[in-house]
C-alpha cells in the first residue's frame, strides 16, 4: 500500500508533474491514498487531475477532506493541505491550500458513524505534542484522540514518531528529499526508508 502526502505539482503548482507521478502509481497497481499538499494549489487542478486518475486507476483513491478503504477495509481518511487553529485564518485555495481545523472537523464528521472500522489517518500539518507547539495543530490532536486511528501518517522534516493516545503518529520526510517511512500496518511499526533517484 501506498499513502502519498502531497506537494507533488512541483514549485512552480504545474499539473504535468503531478499528472506524472499520479499515473506512476496508477500503474503500479498498488493501492494508493493521495492527499494534496500545501503547494498542490490550485486545489481545481489537483482534484481534476486525481478525478482523471481515479477513473482510470481504481486502486488510486484521492481522500483529501474524506476516506476510502484498503482491500482490507481499514478506512483511510485525510485532509490536504495545511491545518490552522486560529478560526480568523482564511482558508486558501488557490495560491496555497491551507484550511481552518474546524473545517477538517466538519469535513470528516462522518466518521462518527463508521466507528467500527479500522483507521489510517493522513495529514500534512503534524498533531500537537504539547498545547503550543509552533507549526503542529492541537485540534488534529484532539481529532485523533476522538477516532483513534491506528496510524497517523504526517509530513516532517525527518522521521519521527510518537503517541496520540493509543495512535501512533509517523512523520513522513519529503519524497523529494530522498527519504519515506516504511511501515508494517499490522505490527505498527514504522522505519526511515531511503528512496533511490530515477
Amino acid at each position: 500500500m501506498l499513502f502519498l502526502l502531497g506537494n507533488l505539482a512541483g514549485p512552480l503548482h504545474d499539473a504535468e508533474p503531478l499528472a506524472a507521478v499520479l499515473r506512476a502509481v496508477g500503474e503500479s497497481g498498488l493501492p494508493t491514498f493521495l492527499l494534496p499538499g500545501p503547494r498542490d494549489a490550485p486545489v481545481s487542478m489537483y482534484l481534476r487531475e486525481a478525478y482523471n486518475i481515479e477513473r482510470v486507476f481504481p486502486n488510486v483513491h484521492g481522500v483529501h477532506g474524506t476516506f476510502g478503504f484498503t482491500p482490507t477495509y481499514t478506512l483511510v481518511a485525510g485532509m490536504g493541505g495545511e491545518i490552522v487553529g486560529e478560526a480568523a485564518t482564511p482558508r486558501e485555495e488557490v495560491g496555497t491550500l491551507r484550511y481552518p481545523a474546524w473545517e477538517v472537523e466538519y469535513r470528516l464528521r462522518v466518521l462518527h458513524q463508521l466507528r467500527d472500522y479500522p483507521k489510517i489517518f493522513l495529514f500534512n500539518t503534524p498533531p500537537a505534542r504539547h498545547p503550543g507547539t509552533p507549526g503542529r495543530s492541537h485540534e488534529l490532536e484532539e481529532l485523533i484522540a476522538t477516532h483513534r486511528p491506528r496510524i497517523v501518517f504526517v509530513r516532517g522534516p525527518q522521521f519521527e514518531e510518537w503517541l496520540v493516545g493509543t495512535s501512533k503518529v509517523v512523520a513522513v520526510p519529503s519524497l523529494g528529499s530522498g527519504h519515506g517511512v516504511w511501515a508494517d500496518l499490522q505490527e505498527l511499526t514504522a522505519e526511515p526508508l531511503v528512496v533511490p533517484s530515477a
